[in-house]
C-alpha cells in the first residue's frame, strides 16, 4: 500500500491504495476491467495517480 495523491475527475485526494504499473508508464489504481487503450484506462476504469517520466 502506498500513499499517493491521486487526481481524477477534477478532484484531488490522498488515499492509501494498491497501485499497479502499466506499460504506458502511468500508474493507476485498479477499479475495474482494464481497457486496451491507455487513455481509456485513465478516463474510464482507472484513475491516474502519477505520470512516470523515466526517460
Amino acid at each position: 500500500m502506498l500513499k499517493e495523491r491521486a487526481v481524477a475527475m477534477g478532484r484531488v485526494w490522498e488515499k492509501e491504495e494498491k497501485i499497479i504499473k502499466v506499460p504506458c508508464k502511468f500508474r493507476y489504481k485498479e477499479e475495474g476491467i482494464l481497457p486496451i487503450d491507455p487513455f481509456e484506462r485513465a478516463s474510464h476504469q482507472y484513475n491516474l495517480i502519477e505520470a512516470i517520466d523515466d526517460e
